[in-house]
């Protein structure tokens, strides 16, 4: 696996999406789930909802993705920070790593 600094753009962002993370996502949900909903961190980048080719790309048969804001400050909704980061901040402390090869080389090893 190779590492390196990327800068995320709108461009970035959009092909990530509709090449990677979309046909992974209809992969790994059930063929039953018709509606899976993506919630977005609001960062400028990731404003692509509305994309033709995002839209596009969304869309599989009779199933689709449809995408969310995340909500601003709310401790009650905000999944992502409640869940995610605080599971990734105990791994995190476990096993400190002070360089993203080190910190993926001890995530990996936790599999």
């Amino acid at each position: 696996m190779e590492t390196k600094a990327v800068t995320v753009t709108k461009a970035t962002y959009r092909s990530m999406l509709v090449s990677k993370t979309l046909p992974a996502i209809f992969d790994k949900f059930p063929m039953d789930v018709q509606r899976i909903v993506v919630q977005h961190d609001n960062a400028k980048p990731h404003a692509v909802s509305f994309d033709s080719e995002v839209i596009a790309a969304s869309k599989l048969n009779d199933r689709h993705i449809v995408f969310g804001d995340q909500p601003g400050n709310s401790p009650d909704l905000n999944v992502l920070d409640l869940g995610f980061f605080n599971s990734i901040q105990s791994l995190q402390q476990k096993m400190p790593a002070f360089t993203v090869d080190t910190y993926l080389a001890a995530r990996l090893a936790d599999l």
